[in-house]
């Protein structure tokens, strides 16, 4: 029930984000707003209905009762972290790159409605579970 709970929880959450990707208007020209930051983003993680999610899955697919907890768990955190640094690194130059084709407000509308459909068809596993 938690799990099924949580999954459409999640789900409404991603249904909302990608609205609010689809809506957004384009950047205010002029200064730059202050960014979040290391221990910002660290603190957002607690806050991250996707990260939630991953890890409910992680936990109820990898974790065996009996077995020590903590080697459990590191080996769950090892196999994220080695799975997500090549990614963000990938996942950095791409949005670098991006950036400078999108400056145009046409182009980054339609690059956010892309998205924000994106997002949607991705939820469809998740929820026919």
């Amino acid at each position: 029930p938690l799990l099924a709970a949580t999954r459409w929880l999640g789900a409404a959450w991603m249904v909302w984000l990608a609205w609010k990707i689809a809506t957004a208007p384009p950047p205010a020209q002029g200064g730059r707003r202050r960014l979040l930051g290391f221990f910002g983003a660290v603190g957002f993680q607690w806050n991250n209905p996707k990260a939630w999610l991953i890890c409910e899955g992680a936990a109820s697919t990898y974790m065996f009762p009996g077995r020590p907890l903590g080697m459990q768990l590191l080996r769950i955190a090892v196999v994220f972290l080695g799975c997500a640094m090549p990614c963000l690194l990938v996942w950095a130059l791409i949005g670098s790159g991006t950036g400078r084709l999108l400056r145009s407000p046409g182009r980054l509308r339609a690059f956010n409605m892309a998205m924000a459909a994106l997002l949607i068809v991705s939820l469809m596993p998740v929820l026919l579970e």
